[in-house]
């Protein structure tokens, strides 16, 4: 998975990534964490903003885990 996301397949293939954890009872934390939040603050606004919607809309429980950039 990129610390960069460079389109939405890039932002869909993380989603289901944290969907699989989280369904699997798992918290989101270590590496799979800061890869996240890497993504979320070195890639395009537009791509987070991505991440958040897609997020909200598939597994708005696991938005607790991530802090949303500020642009």
């Amino acid at each position: 998975m990129p610390y960069r996301w460079n389109d939405r397949k890039d932002v869909d293939e993380a989603i289901v990534v944290v969907m699989n954890t989280v369904d699997q009872g798992q918290e989101i934390r270590g590496w799979l964490m800061r890869t996240m939040q890497q993504a979320i603050y070195d890639s395009d606004p537009q791509l987070a903003e991505y991440f958040f919607r897609e997020l909200e809309r598939h597994k708005p429980g696991a938005l607790k885990y991530f802090r949303k950039p500020t642009f």
